[in-house]
């Protein structure tokens, strides 16, 4: 009878160990505090851990890598660089003729404005603006004419406080036109200026 019950309470300890130790340490099922029931003896393949012991909450990184919660998802660069999709694709800003003014639109007033509030929360990104004419003037005449609307560009963000460091201008004058200049509107097209933050 004695040999009966020793082996009945055997079994209970056994059945009730090793479900506390798939429900508890291999699903991780148990509420917080059943923890410290845990026996010493660690499981086959398994490291010991001591109680005191921490386990490491993310995947080590390199030396002098930022934090990963100051890391931007899926992009590897610092958090608030991303750039965003409203100004991910180049702009065009159309010019009047042989003049620096631009067709100044609400929509424009509204772009420049997102682009200074990005440009200011990151000043290591820089954008370039690229200045371009029609080619109904001398080439020279339409390169210093490019560069004054790439100006008049920069002076509109530089109004909003972006920092003239981050702006690059490159008068294009006539090149690369995106519409015929035998017709008025195939020039109006032309006299434009082509806004992208750099990569």
């Amino acid at each position: 009878m004695r040999n009966w019950i020793v082996g009945v309470l055997a079994l209970f300890v056994w059945g009730t160990g090793s479900t506390y130790w798939y429900v508890c340490q291999i699903k991780g099922l148990c509420p917080e505090g059943w923890n410290l029931l845990v026996s010493s003896v660690p499981a086959p393949g398994l490291a010991e851990v001591s109680p005191n012991d921490s386990l490491p909450s993310s995947p080590p990184q390199p030396e002098n890598a930022a934090p990963a919660d100051t890391m931007e998802a899926g992009t590897g660069e610092p958090a608030g660089t991303a750039i965003p999709a409203s100004l991910a694709e180049p702009k065009t800003i159309l010019f009047a003729f042989a003049g620096p003014q631009s067709e100044s639109l609400p929509a424009t007033e509204i772009y420049l404005d997102e682009l200074a509030s990005y440009l200011k929360a990151n000043p290591s990104r820089k954008v370039k603006v690229r200045g371009y004419t029609d080619d109904t003037a001398a080439r020279e005449n339409n390169l210093k004419l490019a560069q004054r609307r790439c100006d008049v560009i920069g002076a509109m963000l530089q109004d909003r406080s972006v920092d003239p460091g981050q702006v690059i201008t490159e008068p294009m004058g006539e090149a690369d036109p995106v519409a015929t200049n035998d017709t008025p509107e195939g020039r109006r097209l032309n006299r434009r200026v082509v806004i992208s933050i750099q990569q």
